[in-house]
């Protein structure tokens, strides 16, 4: 049980730091478009869009691993028998799911929040 929060946390703070990484190497696009009248509200849309993207992909690359890891794992600890090692009930996809989106989503807002309060000259010289 800790195990799995500890990954789950793990994920999080991975997707939160790929976020703020290419929101990071995109200041100069986020103060040109700031220059150009684009409102914070749609400078954050962009992003929390883009992160959303980020954070379906990563859901729909992660849920073929959920089945198979924990069918090899059955198959693997307890071979033919009935009770299997690891079950995975519909929860986990949608808790998978869930921790995607909250760390996308709170990884893209917290830094383009801060961002967009600048001035577009001090973004781009930043």
């Amino acid at each position: 049980m800790y195990g799995s929060i500890a990954f789950v946390v793990f994920a999080m703070l991975m997707i939160m730091n790929f976020i703020s990484v290419t929101i990071s190497s995109s200041k100069k696009q986020i103060g040109v478009l700031s220059a150009l009248g684009v409102g914070k509200f749609d400078v954050l849309r962009i992003f929390a869009v883009e992160a959303l993207l980020i954070a379906v992909v990563a859901f729909l690359l992660a849920l073929p691993g959920i089945y198979g890891i924990s069918g090899a794992l059955n198959k693997t600890v307890y071979g033919g028998m009935e009770v299997p090692f690891m079950q995975v009930r519909y929860m986990v996809p949608l808790a998978t799911l869930a921790v995607a989106l909250a760390g996308s989503v709170l990884g893209s807002v917290i830094p383009i929040a801060r961002l967009v309060r600048k001035k577009p000259v001090e973004i781009i010289k930043a």
